[in-house]
């Protein structure tokens, strides 16, 4: 019964946010002025990433107490972006334990994965060639998600 439960309240959260308003992508000067807005560095860190290809822009934002980064990414194409979005999607899950909490929403122009282990909070989001990444210490989990909120991620 618990996991019918469990597996009710999935598919009604699919089926709310499938049926919410679309998603849009920011681009790297909403993403500067929104994070310099909340008091962040930024740092420009497309030279680290020429060598892979496909990203047309890299960001890390350092928070005013350097405790964490958020990073973002604008990648050439959309397939690029959920290669991006798989790979490092894997590599969180590669991470649970048995006590893991975890979220997941997969639609066609967007994904979200969140993974909370241990003294982790980890997040990777999609929205078509944009991708948003953070692996942070859980205690700034109510922090990051009120700003992932303030960017449309």
């Amino acid at each position: 019964m618990k996991q019918f439960k469990v597996l009710m309240l999935m598919v009604l959260v699919m089926l709310l946010t499938a049926c919410g308003p679309k998603k849009e992508a920011i681009d790297e000067d909403d993403f500067t002025r929104i994070m310099t807005n909340e008091g962040f560095s930024i740092v420009n860190v497309e030279e680290q990433f020429e060598k892979y290809g496909h990203f047309e822009e890299a960001y890390l934002a350092i928070d005013p107490n350097n405790k964490y980064q958020i990073e973002f990414y604008e990648l050439e194409e959309d397939e690029y972006a959920k290669s991006f979005y798989q790979t490092n999607k894997e590599k969180f899950e590669q991470t649970k334990t048995n006590i893991s909490i975890e979220t997941n929403i997969d639609l066609s122009d967007n994904n979200r994965y969140t993974l909370t282990t241990g003294d982790e909070y980890k997040v990777i989001s999609r929205i078509e060639d944009t991708v948003i990444y953070l692996n942070v210490n859980k205690k700034y989990k109510e922090e990051v998600n009120i700003i992932l909120k303030k960017l449309g991620y």
